[in-house]
């Protein structure tokens, strides 16, 4: 049995700029729906403020949102077996299937896709010995 996971350091830098694009995102769009808002109200309405508001007030949940599902995916662990591969998620199975169903492994932005009978999963190009990882899955198809 070997694991493969994302080392502390990649994780680390890949938080860190992930919130840093996710600021940059976020507020570009809380000024300019206050810019909308400021500027535009008269000719609004009601139907249009309204929404414009609420999406504003919304704005901080939804960065530590994306924030929360983006720290649980770089704690992803891939647990290699003679016979299985099993990702853990925040140490909980997110995907588990038999080395036999995988029907593909192909090459996307960023990682890897697998394609079995069970579903599809992803590997990030992040987590260490990635090539030695995809080299094994690539022998069983």
């Amino acid at each position: 049995m070997r694991t493969y996971s994302i080392t502390k350091d990649k994780q680390d830098k890949a938080i860190k700029k992930n919130r840093t694009f996710l600021t940059l995102y976020y507020l570009i769009g809380a000024v300019l729906m206050l810019w909308v808002l400021i500027n535009r109200f008269d000719n609004l309405g009601l139907a249009l403020s309204i929404p414009l508001l609420i999406g504003l007030l919304l704005l901080p949940f939804t960065w530590f949102y994306f924030d929360k599902t983006f720290k649980k995916r770089m704690s992803m662990v891939w647990e290699f077996t003679d016979t299985t591969i099993t990702c853990y998620e925040n140490e909980k199975v997110k995907f588990r299937t038999d080395l036999n169903s995988i029907t593909s492994v192909k090459k996307i932005v960023g990682g890897y896709r697998i394609e079995s009978r069970n579903g599809t999963a992803y590997i990030l190009d992040l987590i260490s010995d990635v090539e030695e990882f995809v080299d094994k899955l690539k022998k069983t198809v």
